[in-house]
């Protein structure tokens, strides 16, 4: 058995939905706010009629093939002006770091088992 869907709200369906396809390679479905990646996962983004107030807890999170791959995209959606929580760090034996997405949505990235340390310093 095998998770294979997230359904998320957001009060900006386009801007969740250009979160997703440009930084973790989502493409549009069948209807806006539709989405799978290349691995056939599912993420459906509903317009929110309210705010949305995820919990700090929740999250969901994304893994990279090399510590190298966690900076790049952090360094990239810090660029772009992305909310990040701090830099990528070494936890649980995983080099990671979290962001919030357009809608408010804890994200994290990592790659398990490699190095901490930015590698241009």
């Amino acid at each position: 058995m095998h998770l294979k869907h997230l359904a998320l709200a957001a009060p900006d369906v386009g801007a969740s939905s250009r979160f997703y396809s440009s930084y973790f390679g989502f493409r549009e479905g069948p209807g806006a706010g539709l989405m799978a990646n290349a691995d056939g996962f599912r993420l459906a983004i509903h317009e929110a009629t309210e705010p949305v107030h995820p919990p700090d807890l929740l999250h969901f999170g994304f893994d990279v093939t090399t510590g190298e791959d966690v900076w790049s995209l952090w360094k990239r959606m810090n660029q772009d002006g992305i909310t990040m929580q701090g830099e990528p760090a070494k936890h649980m034996g995983t080099l990671v770091f979290w962001c919030r997405d357009p809608a408010g949505y804890l994200v994290e990235v990592r790659a398990v088992g490699h190095q901490s340390r930015n590698p241009e310093t």
